[in-house]
């Protein structure tokens, strides 16, 4: 067990040192942070400019818009952007060769996977981590002090676990092609899915078919932030629906993500033992 464990921290080492080699996580790090930004910047203006108020007001109304000016764009960033750049993270092993080594290892293919994922996971929790630090940094200087658990809990609960699922299936779902180019290809139709299935963020049937999908994170990250809106004020009717999102419907989102990357990975670790016989 212990080897184990050995071997699959190995594997997440050595793909974290890859992502931070290649440069594709940090620069794409950086870019989420400008694009973050200049958006926060543009939209906070009024905020800045707005009459003086209680200091706890104050907070409750920086909070709030920082977390509706983050959400939607870091969501569509993570969901369209994540895919196709992390996609390819099996099929380079391949290309280069390094699978026929890997194969001469005492490394199984389900703990080979899990590492690779496992490697991309924590390069895309630091990525995340970093824009959401300064964000946050980014509206304490501009507009003032923030409620700091709320706005943690809308990138923990949110946007980070879409993330974490997007490039998670995008790494599975490619590591049968046997080429780079391919392999985006896959990472691109993940992200054009993502894309198509936002619409159904409107949609006020919280099944399971909705939990499965990636736009699910859309109307749960919705939940959060109105949630946290109403502990505060009285919400307008039209925007009750977006707080009284049932927490079955959140259970159902996560166990949804799980169960979609377990069979991923189950589905991938038949074809290398299929392709080995």
């Amino acid at each position: 067990m212990r080897g184990s464990l050995s071997q699959l921290w190995g594997v997440v080492w050595y793909e974290l040192r890859l992502q931070w080699v290649r440069r594709s996580l940090p620069i794409m790090g950086v870019c989420f942070a400008l694009i973050l930004l200049l958006f926060l910047f543009l939209v906070t203006g009024e905020l800045e400019q707005a009459p003086e108020a209680g200091e706890e007001i104050k907070k409750t109304a920086v909070t709030f818009s920082l977390i509706l000016g983050v959400t939607p764009v870091s969501l569509l960033l993570v969901l369209l952007a994540l895919p196709p750049v992390l996609a390819e993270t099996v099929a380079r092993d391949q290309q280069f060769g390094l699978d026929e080594l890997r194969d001469t290892l005492p490394i199984s293919p389900g703990l080979y996977l899990a590492g690779k994922v496992g490697g991309v996971w924590l390069g895309v929790g630091l990525m995340v981590g970093m824009v959401a630090l300064l964000s946050a940094l980014f509206a304490w200087v501009r507009l003032g002090p923030l409620h700091v658990v709320p706005y943690a809990r809308i990138w923990l609960t949110t946007i980070l676990p879409a993330g974490l699922f997007v490039s998670g299936m995008s790494v599975l779902l490619a590591a049968a092609q046997p080429s780079r180019k391919r392999a985006t290809l896959v990472g691109g139709m993940v992200a054009l899915y993502s894309m198509v299935t936002i619409v159904f963020t409107v949609n006020r049937v919280y099944d399971w078919l909705h939990a499965a999908m990636p736009s699910a994170w859309f109307t749960v990250a919705m939940r959060t932030a109105f949630q946290y809106m109403a502990e505060t004020v009285e919400l307008p009717a039209p925007l009750l629906p977006m707080a009284d999102v049932p927490m079955a419907f959140v259970r159902q989102t996560a166990v949804a993500t799980a169960l979609q990357l377990f069979f991923a990975w189950l589905l991938m670790v038949g074809w290398w033992r299929w392709r080995r016989a």
